[in-house]
């Protein structure tokens, strides 16, 4: 037992390459808020993870029976800010400015 646990004490760490995405990402444009929040405005293109596994991909079977694959995009490989405002994003002046009102919905 003791040198399985120092065999692995030792053993390299496994890297994921940053160039191989587990999920798709996408490259966005935004409007970045007095709140600090970046709200998406638009999808400028996307970079494929090529896994049948991810719905979001290409590769992803449309037949896929009781679909349980990724559904969701990783970080943004890239933000584009195209606005800048002072004013707080929806949802922050939901909570910190308006007291209970609803927030409209982000498109």
């Amino acid at each position: 037992m003791h040198s399985i646990l120092l065999a692995f004490l030792h053993s390299p760490p496994l890297l994921i390459p940053s160039s191989t995405p587990t999920m798709c990402r996408i490259h966005s444009e935004g409007t970045q808020h007095g709140c600090g929040h970046y709200i998406i405005t638009r999808e400028v293109s996307k970079r494929d993870c090529n896994s049948k596994g991810c719905i979001k991909s290409a590769m992803h079977p449309p037949s896929c029976p009781n679909c349980a694959c990724k559904r969701f995009l990783e970080p943004d490989f890239q933000e584009t800010v195209t606005a800048k405002t002072k004013d707080f994003c929806a949802h922050c002046q939901y909570w910190f400015k308006k007291n209970g009102t609803a927030p409209p919905p982000q498109r």
